[in-house]
């Protein structure tokens, strides 16, 4: 009796401690939500279509490398958190800094500037049954601008295929607020693991206005994440 009342105890105490954990970590990411951002767009998806669980949450981050006119343009970097909320639905949360190549228009490049952005998106998941397809509505924000970016997943846990728009939006100093221009984003990825996942990802962006100076190419990017 007083060994099953110790281990309730114990549980108890590291339930709590697990709380206090999670509630750190909304805090951290509520923080640098609101508070640090600066930038452009995000381009890579690292996520199946298969929502999470109510309750369960995924921390990860990453790193993109996007590829135009056979070098590289930007390198981003990123931090992801999901979670379940029901309903076959998820929500998801992206802090995102990146270096951007600038000066190519008439010209050689000149150099690298830094951006930084934030993200959020919620997931719905259609299907119950394979193949799982999911739609995906997601909006960056930054000082100058802020980015639309309506999704279509397909696939397993495992395997996906994710296409869609990225519409931005943009205020200039000169020209005041104005719908800039669009990108349309096609990748597939491939999750491995279990509560430690590992996620590649290649895919392209193709700009869908012919404005000069507007980055189209190939994107290769790696994710890694906890589940819990």
């Amino acid at each position: 009796m007083k060994l099953c009342m110790l281990l309730k105890l114990k549980n108890g105490i590291r339930n709590k401690k697990l709380g206090r954990y999670q509630i750190f970590i909304y805090i951290f990411f509520i923080y640098i939500f609101y508070f640090f951002c600066s930038g452009c767009f995000t381009a890579a998806q690292l996520q199946s279509p298969k929502v999470l669980d109510e309750g369960e949450i995924e921390i990860g981050g990453g790193t993109t490398l996007i590829y135009s006119e056979n070098s590289l343009s930007v390198y981003e970097l990123l931090a992801n958190l999901r979670i379940g909320i029901g309903r076959n639905t998820d929500v998801g949360f992206r802090v995102f800094g990146m270096i951007e190549r600038f000066g190519k228009i008439g010209g050689d490049w000149e150099g690298w500037k830094g951006w930084g952005g934030i993200y959020a998106d919620i997931k719905h998941q259609f299907t119950e049954k394979l193949p799982y397809v999911s739609g995906v509505l997601g909006v960056s924000y930054s000082i100058f601008n802020i980015t639309l970016y309506p999704s279509l997943i397909v696939g397993t846990d495992r395997f996906y295929a994710s296409f869609g728009p990225s519409v931005i939006a943009g205020f200039g100093f000169d020209e005041g607020f104005k719908v800039g221009f669009g990108l349309a984003r096609l990748s597939i990825g491939y999750s491995f693991g279990g509560k430690i996942r590992l996620t590649p990802e290649v895919g392209t962006v193709i700009p869908l206005s012919d404005e000069e100076g507007r980055i189209s190419g190939f994107f290769s990017a790696f994710g890694i994440s906890f589940r819990q």
